[in-house]
């Protein structure tokens, strides 16, 4: 329960320190006063957001704490501290700064909002002035029965969020293989390799090719060269028989000077030379022996090597790499495949489970709701809401047809009322007044309170739209929920006001709120106000003490 709240320099609250009692709070005032502050101090403490903040905060900062006394066992604590537990004492500090920054603690070590806000969730339950309009939201039906049904439900509401969040995994999967860079024209791709492949290259032979193109192409030219060379060289009056006439001449010489020798002997090699030249040459020319076939073959490989290397590369070491790219290519495409495939599978079964529990849970979900809707009618009847028909109807969420998939299963439901006799049950929003849904919610709270671990609940003004028997009814029922639950609510009422266990009162003074606990003789004058306005009389002060007596007797 909330033992203690302190609050300094927020808005117009300069210091407020209240001691709560266990079972019913009720804080009252005059319009204005202030008693929307002090619910706005409790949400910050419990890790809310701040707006405005430089219009908030007073000074450089404003600080706010609540004291909780907790039951260890009743919460999960494994989000803080073992040493922080301090025997169930939690003191919760949010201190605030006019640039909007905070720091929050639990018994004095700083704790994060997000663990902060996982804690106090489980410590408190505040009703806001218009939380209540929250029950007009459809999104919140499901999440009421939800957290009705919980223990019921809990195994296949678990099955379906397991077998959701596979699906989705596996979806990103199937995404992430279909956009990522495999993303190939195989098509193309296994044409280009079979070009390749089919072209059957040979490092060694095909590198022969333009040699041997280049020779039988120009073979006439080659030909006609090489006889002329043979000719002039070796001839009546070729190169040869010329030496040999010089090397004759020489010899009839050579007595009478001995350098006459040197030059024979060069004259001798130059003919060996010579003879050795036509002979080659003239061997040249008896192997060139042109086959038109051959010669079409090897002119129809070098186009086609010609035609590889222009479009995979310029050379035929180039080709045969870029062909074992392309296989590299070719067989990510094909593990893609087979991936996609086995994913794909996975999913329609997945799909499958996931359809199964979800109508599993659909069916439990019903069963829940009768017991919850008995409940409510139970407690709503007690409000003034006898005529009541409370239903819900439940559908498929569809997409594109197909039964959607979701954390929470295939169910969309939301809540149909009908007030009066006769008149078909309708959704909230197209029926309920604001007094019917404030009791609606009541109910709801009331009922809910029966299953869940919270000890302290705040209502601000949960008597909107209500007045006389039905709000001494609302009364009822407040001090009826605060003998399971710690309750502070803030009300414009006497018949809930004069329930009060403890009875706060806030009132500006000199511009600034405080929040003043009555006593017994303050709360009844307290009551009177409200009851007449603000001149109270003895008539006032009698109707105040009758009410007051008349509640202590539920």
């Amino acid at each position: 329960m909330l033992l203690e709240l302190n609050i300094k320099n927020f808005i117009i609250i300069d210091q407020i320190n209240v001691k709560f009692d266990k079972r019913l709070n009720i804080i009252t005032g005059e319009t204005g006063a202030g008693k929307s502050i002090i619910i706005e101090a409790i949400n910050l403490a419990l890790g809310k957001k701040i707006k405005n903040a430089t219009q908030k905060i007073k000074g450089d900062k404003a600080i706010i704490e609540l004291i909780f006394d907790v039951d260890p066992k009743k919460i999960n604590l494994s989000i803080i501290d073992e040493e922080l537990i301090n025997d169930g004492i939690f003191v919760i500090t949010r201190e605030i700064y006019t640039n909007g920054k905070s720091i929050s603690r639990l018994n004095g070590k700083i704790i994060s909002q997000g663990n902060l806000l996982q804690l106090t969730n489980q410590l408190i339950d505040v009703h806001g002035q218009h939380k209540h309009q929250s029950l007009l939201d459809e999104k919140t039906h499901l999440k009421t029965i939800d957290a009705f049904g919980y223990k019921e439900i809990e195994s296949n509401l678990n099955e379906v969020k397991k077998l959701s969040d596979r699906y989705f995994e596996i979806l990103e999967n199937i995404n992430l293989t279909i956009n990522n860079e495999t993303n190939f024209d195989v098509d193309y791709l296994k044409f280009q390799y079979k070009e390749i492949e089919s072209a059957n290259l040979n490092i060694v032979e095909d590198n022969e090719i333009e040699d041997k193109f280049n020779r039988l192409s120009h073979l006439e030219d080659i030909i006609n060269n090489l006889q002329e060379s043979s000719l002039l060289i070796d001839n009546e009056n070729g190169i040869l028989n010329q030496l040999v006439m010089a090397k004759t001449n020489l010899n009839k010489i050579s007595n009478y000077d001995s350098n006459i020798y040197d030059i024979l002997n060069r004259i001798e090699s130059l003919v060996i030379e010579s003879s050795d030249i036509s002979s080659e040459i003239n061997h040249l020319l008896s192997a060139y022996d042109f086959d038109e076939h051959e010669f079409e073959k090897i002119e129809n490989r070098f186009s086609e090597l010609n035609l590889l290397m222009k479009k995979y590369g310029n050379s035929l070491e180039s080709i045969i790499e870029y062909k074992d790219t392309i296989q590299e290519k070719i067989d990510k495409v094909n593990r893609r495949e087979i991936i996609l495939k086995e994913l794909q599978e996975e999913m329609e079964i997945i799909y499958k489970e996931y359809f199964i529990k979800s109508k599993d849970l659909s069916i439990q979900r019903k069963e829940v709701f009768k017991v919850f809707k008995n409940k409510i009618r139970a407690e709503i009847s007690e409000l003034n809401l006898k005529d009541i028909i409370f239903e819900a109807d439940f559908k498929e969420k569809l997409s594109n047809d197909n039964i959607k998939v979701t954390k929470t299963g295939y169910d969309d439901l939301q809540f149909l009322l009908s007030a009066n006799k006769g008149m078909k049950p309708m959704p909230l929003k197209e029926t309920a007044s604001g007094g019917e849904i404030s009791r609606i919610m009541l109910g709801i709270k009331i009922v809910l309170s029966e299953i869940d671990e919270i000890d302290t609940m705040i209502f601000d003004e949960i008597d909107t739209g209500i007045s006389g028997e039905t709000a001494f009814k609302v009364g009822k029922k407040m001090v009826e929920l605060s003998k399971r639950k710690q309750i502070i609510a803030i009300t414009h009422l006497p018949q809930i006001a004069a329930a009060a266990d403890r009875h706060f009162k806030i009132e500006k003074l000199e511009g600034l709120s405080q929040l003043i606990p009555l006593d017994e003789n303050e709360k009844i004058n307290e009551v009177a106000r409200i009851i007449s306005g603000s001149t109270v009389d003895k008539h006032a002060i009698k109707n105040s003490q009758s009410l007051i007596e008349q509640i202590k007797k539920i």
